[in-house]
């Protein structure tokens, strides 16, 4: 997402440093983009034992992120989902983000296991997320899981709310369809707290 803020320089001061005479100060804008990072490294574990009498599960994941520019970024994903005792599954994905506009946003994924014990062995995800406000954002995803016992399909719209820079919640309701025979629906509620601070 493209930033841009103004600067107010007096021409005088800038006459003085380069030993001019003049005092007139005269008001310059200079426009000046805001710095962004371009690498970012995403580690995540997960561990659930909450699984009705089954073995715990874990999960790690590490996601390496380039920002292109400002419009654009893509990235790599590496995920290793522990699920005893049916095995050890890894993801190897990649993704991308894309700001066609300010306030919208386009991204998709493709993740592939290769020798999947009880995971999809591909997904490709894809979406969108539209600013209405500063406070509220509008979402729409939509996800194909290929496991071996045939597809699944979710559609999955949502919205979330941002109460401050580091505090913001996200509704979904997901639609599915499994195997060409079933169809279900969920609701889900996140709650996301990031670190204060502001990045460089």
């Amino acid at each position: 997402m493209a930033w841009t803020f103004l600067v107010f320089i007096s021409l005088a001061s800038a006459l003085r440093a380069g030993q001019a005479t003049s005092k007139a100060e005269v008001p310059v804008e200079i426009e000046q983009e805001e710095r962004f990072r371009q690498w970012t490294v995403v580690p995540l574990y997960s561990y659930s034992f909450f699984n009705k009498g089954r073995e715990s599960w874990q999960e790690e994941d590490v996601q390496i992120y380039y920002q292109i520019n400002r419009q654009l970024g893509i990235g790599a994903e590496i995920d290793i989902l522990q699920r005893p005792p049916s095995g050890t599954d890894i993801y190897y994905s990649g993704f991308f983000s894309y700001y066609p506009c300010k306030f919208f946003e386009l991204h998709g994924k493709l993740s592939i296991s290769p020798s999947p014990n009880f995971s999809a062995k591909q997904i490709y995800s894809g979406g969108f997320q539209y600013q209405v406000l500063p406070q509220l954002g509008l979402l729409l995803d939509y996800q194909r899981l290929n496991f071996v016992q045939g597809p699944i399909d979710q559609l999955t719209p949502g919205l979330t709310i941002g109460f401050t820079e580091e505090i913001s919640l996200t509704l979904r309701y997901v639609r599915g369809w499994a195997f060409h025979e079933l169809e279900y629906n969920y609701y889900s509620a996140a709650l996301n707290i990031g670190l204060p601070g502001n990045a460089v």
